[in-house]
């Protein structure tokens, strides 16, 4: 198991965001990761995608959230309840300034 990148996790971002071959591709490369912290990365990735790109995110790695979930506060609590590798850290203080 390896730890995502910080310039991964926006690579990923922007694959996401693309157009829905790049969409598919950013998926099976994503669930294939075998990446450690995957409930973190899928929250993370859930918050940095708005609207659609989101819904097709969450259907596609099969995540589901809450309503408030995605709440930056709430995200902040979770990472550091998890004690978790920095690098999540830094990806959620890049979304949020954003």
């Amino acid at each position: 198991m390896k730890i995502i990148t910080l310039e991964e996790f926006f690579k990923y971002k922007q694959m996401f965001q693309g157009l829905p071959e790049d969409q598919s591709l950013a998926c099976e490369i994503y669930n294939n990761a075998n990446y450690e912290n995957k409930e973190v990365l899928d929250k993370l990735m859930a918050k940095a995608l708005m609207f659609e790109d989101r819904v097709n995110f969450c259907t596609a790695v099969k995540y589901t959230l809450n309503v408030g979930e995605l709440s930056t506060k709430k995200i902040y609590a979770f990472l550091e309840k998890k004690k978790v590798n920095k690098i999540y850290m830094d990806i959620i203080n890049k979304i949020t300034d954003e």
